[in-house]
């Protein structure tokens, strides 16, 4: 058993309804990740020449919400910056580099990784250029 998290386009104030009800697909606009939070931003964001202080943040960000196996968090405005200036070549090289350094990104391989950046840099931009949050809901 792992974790899945649901990455998704809401307010902040949407955190509670992200763990209520049916899936947060089905209310808000987003993708399914096998593992997105705090500990693969933060591994991210070393990668991308983040201070050590600023990844420690990232890494032991408090839950918006959070239930029985369930924790929301917001992606760090920070790190949707860092990833959103990545080119093709740079998620490429990151990726890799990104599953080479991150257990759970290494399981699933280098092309998971670069796939699971890729994602994170379309949807980075769009949460950038509309005002947008993107909240994260892992599940056990």
């Amino acid at each position: 058993m792992g974790v899945f998290s649901y990455v998704v386009f809401a307010n902040r104030e949407d955190a509670q309804a992200l763990l209520d009800g049916p899936s947060p697909l089905e209310r808000f606009e987003g993708y399914g990740e096998k593992a997105s939070d705090p500990g693969r931003w933060a591994s991210l964001a070393t990668l991308l020449g983040a201070e050590p202080d600023e990844a420690a943040r990232i890494r032991n960000a408090t839950p918006l919400a959070e239930a029985e196996g369930s924790w929301v968090f917001e992606v760090p405005t920070e790190l949707l910056e860092r990833v959103s200036r990545l080119d093709a070549a740079r998620i490429a090289k990151t990726g890799r580099a990104w599953a080479e350094a991150d257990i759970v990104m290494a399981r699933g391989g280098g092309e998971y990784a670069r796939n699971a950046l890729s994602r994170l840099v379309s949807a980075s931009r769009r949460a950038l250029a509309e005002n947008k949050r993107i909240l994260v809901l892992s599940e056990l």
